[in-house]
């Protein structure tokens, strides 16, 4: 559930870095680190708007519209975007939502900003979609709900609390994250990091 980059997706910038100076090779890793910064902010961006890459989230149910009436879906998926760097010998950054365990260039194994289980299990939730079943108790719950929006005059409201009894589960849509945010930026992403580079070679602040 991450965007993922790596030196060996280009050939000639990997090239470069295998015949370079340790200058040249502090550069790569510094013109990739900052990439993946911009790309962890442009994402939190686009999830909190609700349209990653552009293409938008399926719309919150309606009894989710009685809790969050002004809240984009899944805006809160954008707290925990984070960013790697592997200084593996392959020069990799990763985006996104990873448990993944990284080790540094001496095999010794740390994590960088971890995503916690918890969210990393919400973000695929989300991102894949899927049938959750109903409990008797949640069923009773949403129907005390339906009561209190009609005794307020919201039967507009109230009639979605109010399930079949031969409906025992509810359907999260799928709401796709990564793919369209990396279709829309792959590109983007790669010219940056080859111009970061030089512009750090050059002695520029990046």
């Amino acid at each position: 559930m991450l965007v993922e980059i790596a030196a060996k997706d280009f050939d000639k910038f990997r090239r470069g870095i295998r015949s370079a100076a340790d200058k040249r090779r502090r550069a790569a890793r510094i013109a990739m680190r900052v990439e993946a910064n911009r790309l962890r902010k442009e994402l939190k961006r686009e999830i909190r708007e609700g349209a990653p890459g552009g293409r938008s989230f399926a719309p919150l149910s309606m009894i989710s519209r009685r809790y969050r009436p002004d809240r984009k879906p899944l805006a809160r998926l954008a707290i925990p975007v984070r960013y790697w760097v592997e200084n593996d010998g392959g020069y990799r950054i990763k985006v996104g939502y990873s448990r993944a365990t990284v080790r540094d260039s001496h095999g010794r194994a740390f994590s960088y900003r971890q995503v916690s289980a918890s969210w990393a299990r919400l973000a695929l939730l989300h991102q894949e979609g899927r049938d959750i079943p109903l409990s008797n108790l949640a069923r009773v719950g949403l129907a005390r709900l339906g009561g209190r929006l009609k005794k307020q005059g919201r039967d507009d409201m109230a009639k979605y609390f109010f399930l079949r009894k031969s409906t025992r589960r509810a359907r999260i849509p799928a709401r796709p994250i990564i793919e369209p945010f990396w279709s829309a930026h792959r590109e983007e992403a790669r010219r940056n990091i080859v111009m970061n580079f030089h512009r750090k070679l050059r002695g520029e602040r990046i």
